[in-house]
């Protein structure tokens, strides 16, 4: 299911379906968390995913769940273990953590992380 889900759900973003690919990412990030752990990197680019679509959607409630469940933990990791991916993702992540920082919410209005 999972690569499936990924690729069904690139497609449908890149359709503009986006409600599609947020139901669609959601089980792709429960299923490769139960399989593969919630530190995978296959798991971590996943709920990458979520969080842009929703930011598409502009939900800022669900996107701020998928980043304090599913990726802030990278900001306490230590980047040069961390797979390629991963290491990307941390450094936007890092990049937004001065915003939060400035007691700023870590998305902005449109339910998408705010630029530092």
């Amino acid at each position: 299911m999972t690569d499936w889900g990924v690729r069904s759900a690139t497609t449908d973003r890149a359709q503009g379906d986006l409600t599609k690919a947020r139901e669609l990412l959601g089980e792709v990030v429960k299923t490769r968390t139960r399989l593969l752990g919630e530190h995978h990197p296959d798991t971590t680019s996943s709920a990458w995913n979520r969080l842009m679509t929703l930011r598409g959607l502009e939900a800022r409630a669900p996107a701020e769940e998928v980043l304090e469940s599913h990726l802030t933990w990278l900001l306490r990791e230590d980047r040069t273990g961390l797979a390629g991916p991963q290491r990307q993702i941390a450094e936007m992540l890092g990049d937004w953590e001065a915003t939060i920082r400035a007691g700023n919410p870590p998305l902005g209005e449109d339910g998408g992380p705010t630029r530092g």
